[in-house]
């Protein structure tokens, strides 16, 4: 037989798989993430550096929750933030965190579960789609990052906060596969780059938060405080110590209290909201609840827009309706 005849056309061999789908891909990262784990906790004294790191990070991420979310409110963040105790001021960034790092981790996580899926298929098929599919999957980091760009800025509100939350999103995501890929590439020896990934998730988390702080925000409790003279206040709570309570007054009851109170009556009058610092010794009653509206915005997603879909969301949480009908959906709604 002739060398042509043993030779077996160049379109029966199977293409090649991404480097993220190799078999034995998973079991090196997997690998790669218990040895880097065990090297940087490996005494009490790194353990403790991580745990101030988390620490802090949670409390910053908090400042800039809460910063963004009295901006919006109309006071002055520099003003209130020096009066609200840090645990407060860190328990809401655990809160917005909570919810952007699962949701992160855990978009990764399906996400590379499907791609893994979907690119062994596409390689053991013979047909032009599986080809074609396997084809556009060689690009194992450009395409996942295209795919989440295009799908995130389909949903995300229009403006400058949805361009800006798309492109960092998909641009995280590619500088997070690349460096998954370089590992897997580098063979036996190489460090699993842990504490860049992880900084990647987090600059992920900050951003959505930050994200949903200005196209999302939910107004704060409503309150109502009898005061020991029988005054009464209605207000939006804000925080509170075991020294004082800060009450945000709207417009209306701003005016009451300075009928009341006229050498407390703020220069600029009473046209926006102002904030109130009530001493807890004068406090008889204090009642609150969850105020059920959400501030209106009018950035609806391109969804909306065009589908006339009423789906408007900074991933994981949404707005659904138009208006005052808009419900917030997502894991807030638990926590």
């Amino acid at each position: 037989m002739s060398e042509s005849e043993n030779t077996e056309p160049a379109g029966s061999e199977p293409p090649p798989l991404p480097t993220i789908a190799q078999p034995d891909a998973a079991v090196k990262v997997g690998r790669g993430i218990s040895e880097r784990l065990t090297n940087s906790l490996d005494n009490t004294g790194k353990a403790l550096a991580v745990l101030a790191g988390l620490g802090a990070f949670f409390v910053g991420a908090g400042y800039f929750v809460e910063w963004q979310r009295y901006k919006k409110g109309g006071l002055p963040p520099e003003e209130i933030l020096p009066l609200v105790p840090t645990s407060q001021i860190a328990a809401a960034g655990v809160r917005e965190l909570v919810i952007s790092l699962l949701f992160v981790g855990l978009t990764l996580a399906l996400f590379g579960f499907a791609f893994v899926k979907v690119a062994r298929w596409s390689q053991r098929g013979s047909g032009r789609f599986a080809k074609g599919i396997n084809r556009v999957l060689a690009s194992d980091v450009a395409f996942p990052a295209i795919v989440v760009g295009m799908l995130t800025l389909l949903i995300v509100p229009t403006g400058a906060v949805g361009v800006v939350t798309t492109a960092v999103l998909a641009g995280l995501l590619y500088y997070g596969l690349s460096l998954v890929r370089r590992f897997l590439e580098a063979g036996e020896g190489a460090g699993f780059p842990l504490w860049r990934l992880a900084l990647v998730v987090a600059v992920a988390a900050v951003v959505l938060s930050g994200a949903r702080q200005a196209e999302f925000q939910e107004r704060r409790p409503d309150a109502i405080v009898w005061l020991d003279s029988g005054e009464k206040l209605e207000a939006d709570y804000i925080a509170s110590d075991s020294g004082k309570i800060l009450l945000r007054l709207g417009p209306g009851e701003c005016r009451k209290q300075c009928s009341l109170s006229p050498d407390q009556c703020p220069s600029q009058g009473c046209k926006r909201a102002e904030l109130i610092v009530v001493r807890s010794s004068d406090v008889r009653e204090i009642r609150m609840w969850k105020a059920p509206e959400l501030i209106a915005h009018d950035h609806p997603s391109l969804l909306d827009r065009v589908l006339g879909i009423p789906l408007t969301c900074i991933p994981p949480e949404c707005r659904w309706g138009d208006g005052k009908d808009q419900e917030r959906i997502g894991p807030s709604s638990f926590l």
